[in-house]
């Protein structure tokens, strides 16, 4: 081979090396058709089955057999419109099932509970059950709820105990929940293991919720793991599927954001998410971009808005631990209020910094760094680690600094542009 053939190889590789990372992770034309909200049907389809059960609800009778798909619906239409007194109609309606009902009582206690949980109401979900069923001979279901129940609470080995008392390799809820475990402990490659596999059984029984549940949430963790063209190509499928997939158009709209910084892009996706949905999730995340973007005016009016539409009167406790870091700074006093809500529900790694972070506004910087040492830090989530990098940071701890921004290298995706550039500057 000639040496003018070799540099023009050499100048050809190159070029394809440049072309390929220039290559957008995110093209407009994969999605673009799927973002019109007129084929973003399911919301209605759930409204109808909800004036379907409504309607055979007799005031004169028991309706037993109406009450369980009726809040089922009002639960599931939440995610849709995020009006928090669809949640409460739940609850209700469940409240009455388990009054009235002689025969499978535990099955309604356990949908009860699980209301209970998506309110983020934790511990009042385990008290529910356990107050009626504790010391009895429990299900598979039990178990699966007495895990969801102890792992969001913070009591990881209680979870670990009734998750071993099912062990089922070949049972998607067994799967599932082992992710999460595996995930909470710090074990994201053998959490993905469990989640593909369940992925698999889910798509070798056409089960098209759990398809959909399984494959958005696996492109999370893809996403988490650095794997995004996996991610990417995953939440497609999705919306592809069910094009009102609005997990899947968040994760994609943090994509164009966090990878591409394409903040037009992104926010025009959540703009669209938002005319439909105005849930605070999605609003909080336009504020981030906002921020990444310096447009004072965008932040000033996000800020208003979010916490006029996440305060407790509007969502209960779903998005308490943002809020309190939004008025933290303006109002100490409110924020530790919010902090005592949540703890009657939880006590996470999450309200722990939340209560150093408070502690050091109080001046009290001993108390919070004796906080922040009870935090294992090899397993803790990114955010919690950025939070405890900002409060090192005001402490002076420049070496804890440094030993967390090295922990958070491989998390700039997922903590975003906004929070990585303030993470840089500590």
């Amino acid at each position: 081979m000639t040496a003018g053939r070799i540099g023009l190889l050499a100048l050809l590789v190159l070029i394809s090396c440049v072309s390929q990372q220039e290559t957008p992770l995110i093209r407009t034309a994969d999605y673009s058709a799927y973002l019109d909200t007129s084929r973003w049907t399911t919301a209605t389809d759930i409204q109808e089955e909800i004036e379907f059960w409504s309607s055979r609800l007799r005031p004169d009778s028991s309706g037993l057999g109406e009450l369980a798909p009726l809040a089922s619906a009002y639960a599931r239409l939440y995610d849709f419109q995020s009006d928090y007194d669809h949640l409460l109609a739940s609850e209700a309606l469940l409240q009455k099932a388990v009054s009235v009902a002689a025969i499978d009582k535990k099955a309604y206690v356990r949908a009860l509970s699980r209301t209970l949980i998506k309110q983020h109401r934790f511990s009042d979900a385990l008290s529910v059950f356990t107050t009626e069923y504790a010391g009895t001979p429990l299900e598979v279901e039990d178990h699966f709820l007495l895990f969801d129940c102890y792992l969001e609470i913070g009591k990881s080995e209680q979870a670990r105990t009734h998750l071993q008392e099912v062990e089922d390799r070949s049972q998607m809820g067994y799967l599932i929940r082992l992710a999460k475990l595996l995930d909470s402990e710090g074990d994201l490659p053998a959490a993905i293991r469990q989640l593909e596999e369940a992925r698999r059984i889910a798509l070798s029984r056409n089960q098209q919720e759990l398809i959909e549940w399984t494959t958005s949430n696996l492109a999370d963790f893809y996403v988490h793991a650095g794997r995004l063209e996996e991610a990417y190509a995953l939440y497609l499928e999705v919306i592809r599927s069910r094009p009102d997939h609005f997990h899947s158009w968040q994760g994609l709209a943090w994509l164009a954001y966090s990878v591409e910084k394409d903040v037009d892009q992104a926010i025009r996706i959540l703009d669209t998410l938002v005319s439909v949905n105005e849930s605070p999730e999605y609003v909080l995340r336009q504020l981030d971009m906002a921020r990444y973007v310096g447009d004072s005016d965008q932040v000033s009016g996000l800020k208003n808005k979010f916490l006029m539409i996440s305060g407790e009167d509007q969502q209960g406790g779903l998005y308490r631990i943002p809020h309190a870091y939004e008025i933290l700074e303006q109002n100490l006093d409110r924020t530790e209020d919010l902090l005592e809500l949540e703890t009657k529900q939880r006590q996470t790694d999450e309200t722990i910094v939340l209560l150093a972070t408070i502690r050091s506004g109080q001046g009290q910087r001993e108390e919070a760094l004796e906080l922040m040492e009870k935090i294992a830090v090899q397993s803790a989530e990114p955010i919690t680690l950025y939070h405890m990098a900002k409060l090192y940071k005001d402490a002076g701890n420049r070496e804890e600094v440094f030993m967390l921004r090295q922990l958070l290298k491989d998390a700039s995706v997922e903590l975003g542009p906004n929070r990585v550039r303030q993470l840089e500057s500590h």
